[in-house]
């Protein structure tokens, strides 16, 4: 009798194949008739010739058994063992030699986006996809492992399974830039084991990008710093030893390690000093303190550098520290006016403040010095206000109105004109 061809047996399932025995056709003496048919029992066990888990069952004349009502033990070995038999009544035995039961399926520990063993990257710029592992199957040992790559864990738009050689450990293959530029791909790793079992696991995907972050929706601005309660205007400060720099919109597929800010003003200089911030974080701040910007133009530039180290163009923005107050005149008063017909009062001060940067004003007007129950912080940029008289205030004859009229810089000072008039009776 021949060998039995026992597989590594999964979950509850047994298979055997027998090899069809040479004595099929079993010859006898000559005085006896010729008899072909053989009757083959089969039994398992834990033991060589053992029936712990089967006893002896005929299968016939058929060359494999299947039996699909035992349970197995992960991790044990079994035997098989076969009696052939023909119609003279003459047998031989075979048995199988150690079968291992393997339940499980292979162990992938890791799959790794990289090129070194271990190493596991975000992000790389060539065209090529690399991949790392370290998978183990102690009980029936590893048949074959395959790799795929795709756009999500598990998929294969890039590369379908193909297999690979499992001890190297690593792979890598080239494709056109179409397909990965800008996009984050999956390796996936899948091993069969001997047992017939199959698992797969995916990296956590690498981000391919051979560009530097871009700057073309990026904006960058000063918050305005002021010495009085009035906020400077855009491009201006009036406080010349901080600033405050807020910035938004710099786009990168694979994420900003770290910003380069430089400050450059007639008395302060700060060189690319290097600023790193949460991916999370979609606005973006930096002060810097404790300076002597002085006056005039103070210029401020950001560069982005992403995780390749690629340097995005640089952004620029300029602002002016203005600390002087509003030039006043003291030679000229308010020009007040009241026309009694419209009831209304038209209040002039053109020519009295000067300053070489824009200038808006604010005009309060009250029954009472410093009062606002006419008009109260009424901001204009004319040098000129006509204004009436609320339902609030009655009897006009002999009211005396005061008035104030405070011109504001464009970093945020001040300078005040007051001024008075009398109603007539």
């Amino acid at each position: 009798m021949e060998t039995i061809y026992p597989y590594f047996y999964t979950k509850s399932e047994v298979i055997k194949e027998l090899e069809r025995l040479h004595d099929q056709n079993v010859m006898v003496p000559a005085d006896k008739p010729l008899f072909n048919t053989i009757n083959i029992p089969v039994n398992q066990g834990y033991t060589r010739g053992g029936t712990q888990l089967q006893n002896f069952q005929s299968v016939g004349l058929s060359n494999f058994a299947f039996n699909s009502q035992v349970t197995l033990t992960h991790d044990s070995y079994i035997y098989i063992t076969a009696i052939a038999q023909n119609s003279a009544g003459l047998q031989d035995v075979s048995y199988s030699d150690k079968i291992l039961v393997d339940l499980t399926p292979p162990r992938i520990e890791e799959v790794l986006d990289g090129d070194l063993l271990g190493e596991d990257l975000d992000a790389w710029k060539e065209n090529t996809v690399y991949v790392n592992w370290k998978v183990t199957d102690d009980e029936s040992g590893l048949e074959y492992c395959e790799w795929a790559i795709g756009y999500q864990p598990k998929g294969i738009e890039v590369q379908s399974f193909e297999k690979i050689k499992i001890d190297d450990r690593k792979a890598y293959k080239d494709f056109d830039p179409s397909l990965l530029q800008g996009k984050t791909v999956y390796s996936t790793i899948q091993c069969q084991n001997k047992a017939g079992l199959l698992f797969s696991l995916s990296s956590n995907g690498v981000t391919i990008f051979d560009q530097p972050p871009s700057m073309a929706s990026a904006v960058i601005q000063t918050r305005p710093l002021s010495v009085t309660e009035y906020p400077a205007m855009d491009y201006y400060q009036s406080i010349d030893n901080s600033l405050r720099i807020v910035w938004s919109g710099v786009v990168d597929k694979i994420g900003v390690q770290q910003y380069k800010i430089s400050v450059n003003s007639n008395k302060y200089n700060l060189d690319g000093e290097g600023l790193s911030f949460s991916d999370a974080q979609d606005v973006l701040f930096a002060s810097v303190r404790n300076v002597d910007l002085g006056q005039g133009q103070t210029n401020v530039t950001l560069q982005a550098i992403n995780k390749l180290l690629e340097r995005s163009i640089p952004l620029h923005y300029n602002l002016t520290v203005v600390t002087d107050k509003p030039m006043k005149d003291a030679s000229k008063q308010l020009s007040l006016t009241w026309h009694d017909g419209n009831k209304e009062f038209v209040v002039s001060w053109d020519g009295i403040f000067t300053s070489s940067h824009p200038l808006r004003f604010e005009v309060s007007a009250g029954t009472a010095l410093g009062g606002g129950n006419i008009i109260q912080w009424q901001e204009t940029r004319a040098t000129s206000i006509t204004f009436g008289l609320p339902e609030s205030v009655t009897g006009t004859s002999r009211l005396k109105v005061y008035m104030i009229v405070r011109a504001i810089t464009a970093g945020g000072d001040y300078s005040d004109i007051l001024g008075t008039i009398t109603l007539p009776a």
